[in-house]
């Protein structure tokens, strides 16, 4: 699902960029593409912390953590409220608008820029960082009751995280 939220934002935001940049008018609703894209990939980065939460059984470490999960649905439902925040959009994964000079209005900017609304974002981003420590944390809380098996999977999982590829990368079609 990852994956998925990644190139289609990635999908979205070139549509953005064709639309508005290259052949400005030629292609119909590229703005809201472009905010479908910033919001597809906050999506995957608060899917990421769910699959760190709830690593590598799907199941929360214990009752306790409840909190940390409807922290994460708090601080998403409060990243997505943000986009919808008026002004003006100039960025991306790839950041191509930005490097290009180019930005165009929010089409779904309906909450205001400055005022009672900044204050409810900043209170969600400071939730969003507690929510990613809090996901980070629950997989070394579950390592320190673990038994040997759970904890070679966390190091794999941590090994993988670390070179930046899934573990199974290296592994070739064909071959064993």
């Amino acid at each position: 699902m990852i994956g998925l939220l990644v190139a289609a934002e990635l999908l979205t935001e070139q549509y953005t960029v064709y639309g508005l940049v290259t052949a400005p008018g030629s292609l119909p609703g590229a703005s809201l593409a472009g905010w479908f894209s910033t919001v597809m990939i906050e999506m995957a980065l608060f899917l990421l912390l769910f699959l760190l939460l709830l690593f590598p059984d799907g199941r929360l470490p214990s009752r306790r953590w409840r909190p940390v999960r409807w922290a994460i649905l708090a601080a998403m439902a409060g990243s997505v409220a943000g986009q919808m925040q008026a002004g003006r959009i100039s960025a991306g994964l790839t950041d191509v608008l930005d490097r290009t000079g180019h930005s165009y209005p929010n089409p779904v900017g309906i909450f205001p820029r400055h005022g009672w609304f900044s204050g409810l974002l900043a209170v969600a981003y400071g939730l969003v960082l507690i929510a990613m420590v809090a996901s980070v944390a629950s997989v070394f809380a579950r390592r320190r009751g673990a038994t040997t098996e759970r904890r070679k999977q966390a190091a794999c999982a941590v090994a993988a995280a670390a070179s930046g590829r899934p573990a199974s990368a290296g592994v070739r079609p064909g071959t064993s």
